[in-house]
């Protein structure tokens, strides 16, 4: 029942809210399981082990108190005196009963329902929307695959919304029946009508017709959908107070009839533990597996049942019966095996339908009631990864067997959106092994032909006005099966469709992530023997860009200079361009200030040359990096704002967003930190309204630094954090570097010493792993700083004799000042005031060289450290 009757109170179950004396309550998941349970079970005793099977799902042997504890809590939320349960009271033998409500007896569920053996999981919101529709709908029809729940889910509606059917609520089984009179027969028999004389559908409507509102479960209607059909019909016109509630794979297309999707459960939204806690699929498998085992979700478990449960697409019986595998291999041996077969998912409990003995069992039964051409079609389809738009699906299929898809979706084996379909990879797999190795061929190849026929039209929208948003997010949908294309073509080494698949791929992952999974795909491309050298341009392309955020700077270098060379072997002017601006950046990472520069030029002259906006834009703005490294500001704001100018006029709104953050970065150095402050909201408005989180992320790491330039840590930290969280999720491993260093900054300067020291040693470390010279320098002198807090003089003293040296090498004077700043408060710290003094000297020189006066941020940062030295 939706509803547990306590006198004049009562207990809302579905939403998990009481009227109580005390007033208003609500209930926890588990503590409404239990309530739930022991409701069905009204006046009897159960056993604590019981309720620990039943309802946690433990082993009945399991040492806890977890039953009294929940008990007790209940007591305290329904009970008017907890310490003498009027309700909730314990038995000899340590049990619980919930104590009979006479005043509600006429609210108690009729007829042949079984009661449920085990807790029952998830779909709450669903069980209440179910229970809505009967009020709406007189048939409903529960939709899904074989294992998806269909039958568990109609007997939990029954049981919570059958108390408002006083004729009762009846279970019709329809496994076994054939034809017409077998269903006939079977109703029959569930409802206890005799049927005698020559009228047995009139006499049965007739009995129906007399008992009241009467719910009517017809169960696995898939074998004999007309003769059901034609009943249903005659038994709804001939009694008005009849309402049905059908499971199937197809629907009964009858006037009225309510069709209701069984969606697989929900899976974890992230590995660990509390997310994997709260997904309904994990949930299912980990209550099935703790009757047999001890399994729990802890930060150790929660990855491996998370690879489980998403390998299982949260198919309810997929879920159940790995769970009963769990007592007999590990967790982590259960996920190898399932990444690659799931026929070994077989139940051994004896009053399991034999069609749900194994997920083999019932894909083959579905199987087996489809016509030739659908079996074909839906063979087909299983080269697709992921979901597929019709388009793709008419392409990549035989002729006219397209035609066939609303035949699948009818059948529950094909998922339909208002876009795209898609099929569960349990289905998936079982159709891919029904094709030979001639037609696998033949269709994988259709498939990838397909989607490297995208890429053309992506990329002359990606380097088109509005950098190409709209395509990109198409890209992004079909994602799954631009990689399994490519891996394919590249397994046949077919070049022609492996290179623009793997282009269109990273136009995906460059943004999203994780850019680590496009280098060893990338570095497969480029091993297939025959690459022409524009192929083998792109390839090299997305290397370098890929291993410039998550790489050696040494392998990104090789691969940008090769980018070089074959443009210019190509022609490519466009090309050659970007990859001169590549080779610059890299060279700016190591300190060598005059090679980057000179790449630049050279490429801002050659895109002006061709009219290439987004290369001007982009020289432009690093060209204006060059001019603030080296003390000259007023061309360093000149140059972003040539930029942005160039982005804004010609609408390259990534070029224009990320130039208008960088020249918010250079205000704030300066100090004119409201110009800064208001474009940088803007830049990050712009960048989430393109679902760029790559650019999201970087504009507020520098919006927080700003913030916390201003004063304001507790502003900077959660916008740090957020932007660290983004970098490690797409796998930008320098900008993950970049925001340990700065949260470091935040920390120290907030008093946190030990945790800012633990930031900037990740963030020194990472510099040094993939060759950043500069940044491993820049930071360094923070960590002389937090060395000197923890009282290490010597380690203090060795990192910022390392930074101030590595610094006036590169002539990066604007850090350099700032290390000798940090340099003097360290020595202030370790008692050398002296010295601090003549270090601060030394960073006003250097100040002074970098163009930044008294009120720009490192100006401010001179005069407090002066103040201090001074007291």
């Amino acid at each position: 029942m939706a509803t547990v009757r306590l006198g004049k109170y009562a207990v809302d179950l579905l939403e998990r809210r009481a009227t109580t004396p005390s007033g208003e309550q609500s209930l926890t998941p588990l503590e409404a399981d239990l309530l739930a349970f022991l409701d069905r079970h009204r006046g009897k005793t159960m056993s604590r082990a019981r309720l620990l099977t039943e309802v946690w799902g433990y082993s009945p042997s399991a040492v806890t108190r977890a039953v009294d504890n929940t008990v007790s809590r209940l007591r305290r939320k329904l009970e008017l005196d907890p310490a003498s349960p009027r309700w909730l009271v314990a038995t000899r033998g340590g049990g619980y009963r919930l104590e009979p409500d006479e005043d509600a007896e006429d609210l108690r569920v009729t007829g042949n329902v079984p009661a449920s053996r085990d807790a029952f999981v998830g779909r709450r919101k669903e069980l209440a929307a179910l229970g809505k529709a009967l009020d709406k709908a007189r048939l409903v029809t529960l939709l899904g695959p074989g294992g998806s729940g269909k039958t568990r889910l109609a007997c939990e509606v029954a049981l919570a919304h059958g108390g408002r059917f006083s004729g009762g609520v009846w279970l019709v089984d329809l496994s076994t029946a054939t034809g017409d009179d077998g269903v006939l027969s079977a109703v029959a028999q569930a409802v206890k009508v005799p049927l005698r004389g020559k009228e047995p559908r009139q006499q049965l409507a007739h009995a129906l017709a007399g008992r009241g509102p009467m719910l009517l479960v017809l169960d696995n209607v898939d074998l004999v959908v007309e003769s059901v059909a034609s009943l249903a019909s005659t038994l709804l016109d001939a009694a008005p107070d009849l309402v049905l509630l059908a499971t199937s794979r197809e629907a009964l297309r009858l006037r009225g009839e309510h069709r209701w999707p069984v969606r697989p459960l929900p899976l974890p939204k992230g590995d660990d533990a509390k997310s994997v806690s709260a997904s309904d699929a994990a949930d299912l498998f980990l209550k099935r597996a703790q009757a047999r085992t001890s399994l729990s979700c802890t930060d150790a478990t929660a990855p491996t049942i998370a690879r489980i449960v998403r390998c299982l697409d949260g198919l309810p019986l997929a879920l159940e019966l790995a769970a009963a595998q769990v007592d007999r291999a590990s967790l982590d041996a259960l996920a190898t095996e399932l990444q690659t077969r799931v026929d070994g998912l077989v139940s051994d409990e004896r009053d399991r339908p034999g069609r749900h003995h194994s997920v083999m069992a019932a894909l083959q039964w579905a199987w087996d009631r489809l016509e030739a051409r659908e079996q074909l079609a839906l063979a087909q389809l299983s080269a697709f990864e992921g979901g597929f738009t019709e388009a793709a699906a008419r392409t990549v299929l035989e002729p006219t067997l397209a035609d066939h898809l609303p035949a699948l979706t009818d059948r529950s084996l094909l998922v339909s959106g208002t876009e795209r379909c898609s099929l569960l990879g349990i289905v998936r797999a079982f159709a891919r092994s029904t094709l030979d190795a001639q037609s696998h061929d033949a269709v994988v190849r259709r498939h990838g032909a397909f989607f490297a026929s995208l890429w053309p039209e992506a990329e002359a929208a990606v380097s088109g006005a509005q950098d190409g948003g709209e395509v990109r997010r198409v890209l992004t949908a079909d994602l799954d099966n631009l990689v399994s294309a490519c891996l394919r073509a590249v397994a046949r080494a077919d070049h022609a469709t492996a290179v623009p698949c793997l282009a269109a791929a990273w136009e995906v992952l460059r943004f999203a992530g994780p850019v680590t999974a496009i280098i060893p795909l990338a570095e497969d491309v480029l091993a297939i023997t025959g690459l022409h050298d524009a192929q083998e341009l792109v390839v090299r392309r997305i290397l370098a860009d890929a291993t410039k955020v998550h790489g050696p700077i040494e392998t990104s270098l090789s691969h940008a200079r090769q980018c070089v060379t074959l443009a210019q072997t190509v022609g490519d002017v466009r090309e050659e361009a970007y990859a001169r601006i590549g080779v610059g950046g890299l060279h700016w990472q190591q300190g060598e200030l005059n090679d980057a520069e000179a790449h630049y030029r050279t490429a801002l002259e050659q895109s002006r040359a061709h009219g290439i906006h987004v290369s001007i834009a982009s020289a432009l703005c690093n060209l204006a990096q060059i001019f603030e490294a080296r003390g000259d500001l007023p061309s360093a704001i000149d140059h972003h704002e040539q930029a942005l100018a160039v982005a804004t006029d010609n609408g390259l709104d990534q070029s224009a967003t990320f130039t208008a953050s960088m020249l918010a970065v250079t205000h704030a150095r300066s100090g004119a930190f409201q110009r800064a402050r208001a474009l940088f909201e803007l830049a990050l408005t712009h960048a989430r309204d393109m679902g760029d989180r790559l650019l999201e992320a970087s504009v507020m790491g520098n919006f927080g630094r700003l913030q916390f330039d201003m004063g304001d840590a507790d502003s900077a930290v959660p916008l740090l954090e957020a932007s660290l969280a983004i970098h490690t999720e797409v796998g930008n491993r320098r900008s993950v570097g970049m925001m340990h260093g700065t949260l470091g900054e935040v920390h120290i300067e907030s008093g946190r010493v030990r945790v800012g020291h633990r930031h900037l040693l990740a963030c020194v470390a990472i510099a040094h792993e993939s060759g950043d010279r500069y940044r491993a320098a820049a930071w360094k002198g923070w960590l002389a700083y937090s060395f000197a807090l923890k009282g290490e003089p010597q380690s203090s003293d060795r990192n910022a004799t390392e930074a101030i040296e590595a610094l006036h090498d590169m002539e990066q004077w604007r850090d350099l000042a700032e290390v000798h700043v940090l340099h003097a408060r360290a020595l202030d710290q370790l008692g050398h005031r002296r010295a601090a003094r003549e270090a601060l000297d030394e960073a006003r020189r250097t100040a002074e060289r970098a163009g930044l006066g008294e009120t720009s941020v490192l100006g401010r940062q001179i005069a407090r450290t002066a103040a201090t030295l001074d007291r």
